[in-house]
């Protein structure tokens, strides 16, 4: 596996531009109750376009770390580098400013309160990935162990598929099936054939399905499969602009930060009184232009080796 593959980049690009619309969905989520109104269409359609973004990211880590071989410490200390200083730094500006917009916010307290938090999912919910994903870091020579041979890794994926129904722990899986889509399955017609009717059937399912009821089947989970093999085992590796990579590359700076403005031009769409209709994609595009503006900016005052994005 190449160290810079463009085809991962567009992966990670993807993903981290569903996740944001993800989170935009604020004026969308509970609006239209079940059933074929335009707006609940709507909301099925683009929840079921928008939800592989999360999925996408744990295929997409299992598939690049899964089969490296590097010394143990080296492997903790550049994901402590990479992930878990980022995420402090950010933590504690989250922190900071939820107290500067908080009424009657303690500040005396505000050390174990932050450290509380931290240990506990309570900066911001969207962090829970984080969590999840050093979880996976913890385990992860130990997988590369199991994943060593094409054997050891279908019968753990195997194992682990019943995992798929439970949140959380479903990323295993996930982590899991990223690396065999890239090591183990081969790409040949019938396969790509196969995939593709997959992805169409997964999405016809999840799209139905949130038309018509609360209930969750995890069809994003094999949509965000089916497009993450199409894509990595594509023969044609696409050339992004640098405008277009650096999403990529601050894909990690862009999902920490990203709930700041969420909140802000979540607000200023309500203040605006724009239709509900139009409020995820306001907000989620004001979002990403944002973000970009930042990530620029952060690059520009050599802020990226610190690093926070």
């Amino acid at each position: 596996m190449e160290a810079r593959d463009s085809r991962y980049d567009l992966v990670r690009c993807i993903a981290i531009v569903l996740i944001v619309f993800i989170h935009s969905m604020g004026m969308l989520n509970g609006a239209a109750p079940v059933g074929w109104s335009p707006l609940r269409v709507e909301y099925a359609l683009l929840k079921s376009i928008i939800s592989p973004g999360v999925h996408l990211f744990f295929l997409l880590s299992g598939a690049l770390l899964l089969g490296k071989e590097e010394p143990l410490w080296g492997f903790y200390r550049k994901r402590l580098r990479r992930v878990l200083v980022p995420f402090l730094i950010w933590s504690v500006i989250v922190y900071i400013l939820t107290g500067l917009t908080t009424k009657g916010f303690d500040w005396s307290s505000c050390l174990s309160d932050f450290g509380r938090r931290l240990v506990t999912n309570g900066i911001h919910g969207t962090y829970w990935f984080i969590y999840v994903i050093l979880g996976l870091y913890l385990i992860t020579p130990l997988l590369r162990l199991i994943c060593r041979t094409e054997t050891g890794c279908t019968l753990l994926l195997v194992l682990t598929i019943p995992l798929l129904y439970f949140p959380y722990l479903n990323c295993l899986t996930e982590y899991v099936a990223g690396f065999w889509l890239v090591r183990f399955l081969r790409p040949s017609k019938p396969v790509i054939i196969v995939t593709s009717v997959l992805l169409v059937l997964g999405f016809l399912g999840d799209f139905f399905q949130r038309v018509l009821t609360e209930n969750s089947f995890p069809f994003e989970i094999l949509v965000a499969a089916c497009v993450f093999y199409l894509i990595v085992k594509s023969s044609y590796r696409p050339r992004l602009s640098p405008a277009i990579r650096i999403l990529g590359d601050c894909s990690l700076g862009i999902y920490l930060s990203h709930c700041l403005f969420i909140s802000a031009f979540t607000k200023a769409a309500e203040w605006m009184s724009l239709p509900i209709a139009a409020g995820p994609f306001f907000v989620a595009l004001s979002v990403l232009a944002a973000e970009w503006l930042l990530m620029n900016l952060f690059r520009l005052l050599r802020l990226d080796r610190i690093p926070v994005c």
